[in-house]
Parts: C-alpha cells; sequence; structure tokens
C-alpha cells in the first residue's frame, strides 16, 4: 500500500495500541489450563469442613448443591459449577435427577466479592471443563434402576 494511503492508527494491528510495550522476542507465550479445585462437601450437621455453618444455621442442608467445581481463571476470579438435587417421582418411584448452574465469582474494587453468570469469551473454556467435571459427576450417580436421567 502506499504511503500516503496508510492508516496511521492502523500501523499497530487493526485496533492500535497505547503505550505499547516491546514484546520479548526469547520467550515463546506459555499458556498453562488450571485444574478444577473441587470445594470441600458439607458435613452432615450443615457445615463446612473447616466448622462454619451453612449460611450461618446449623440446620440449613435442604437448599445446598451436593457438588461445586471451581477453577481458578486468573485475577481473583473463579469459574464454578454447583450440582441442585431434585426429587422427582416418576411411575410412583422417587428418582433423584440434577440441575447444574455456573457461575463467576470475582473480587471488587472496595474488596468485597460478587457473583455473575455472565462470562468473557476467553473464559468460556473454563466454563466447559467446569460443567463436564458436573456431568461426570451427575452419570456416576446414575444406577440401573434410575436410567431415565
Amino acid at each position: 500500500m502506499p504511503p500516503s494511503r496508510r492508516n496511521p492508527l492502523l500501523e499497530n494491528g487493526p485496533m492500535g495500541r497505547k503505550n505499547a510495550k516491546p514484546e520479548a522476542q526469547d520467550a515463546p507465550p506459555t499458556a498453562t489450563v488450571p485444574e478444577a479445585v473441587p470445594v470441600p462437601e458439607p458435613s452432615a450437621n450443615g457445615s463446612h469442613a473447616n466448622g462454619a455453618p451453612a449460611n450461618g444455621t446449623p440446620d440449613d442442608t435442604k437448599n445446598r448443591p451436593v457438588k461445586t467445581f471451581s477453577c481458578p481463571a486468573g485475577g481473583g476470579v473463579y469459574i464454578e459449577a454447583s450440582i441442585w438435587p431434585k426429587e422427582i417421582t416418576i411411575e410412583d418411584k422417587a428418582v433423584t435427577v440434577y440441575n447444574v448452574t455456573s457461575r463467576k465469582s470475582y473480587k471488587k474494587d472496595d474488596g468485597s466479592y460478587g457473583n455473575t453468570q455472565f462470562f468473557r469469551g476467553s473464559e468460556i473454556p473454563i466454563v466447559v471443563h467446569v460443567l463436564e467435571l458436573a456431568a461426570r459427576f451427575i452419570l456416576n450417580q446414575r444406577t440401573d434402576e434410575e436410567p431415565p436421567f
């Protein structure tokens, strides 16, 4: 392209760069895939492994996930998948089915923690990873007596 037709904003790539830093040419970029970290399961009395009660009361075991998988996404962000049991009746037989929720936990500017169900594109592989772990867990709960789900 002739110099007169060049766009100065595109000289550093399609988005242009602000305060571009020279990249080291000797070190190739490295990528690591973080492993999921299972969250400790609550004990039968509704408290976590560290002895803290589940939402402030020892009897709060009814509305809790049976399993939660958590994986770091960098910068204090964690992607989590929680598995929730639900008893239904099929042909006069009680069957447990499972629902899965996913969320992102992050640290806010004021130091408190927040949760969201929205993910960045770069976080999608981690979301897929924790959802696959949840799917494996659910499939391992299946028995020959309860094949519908």
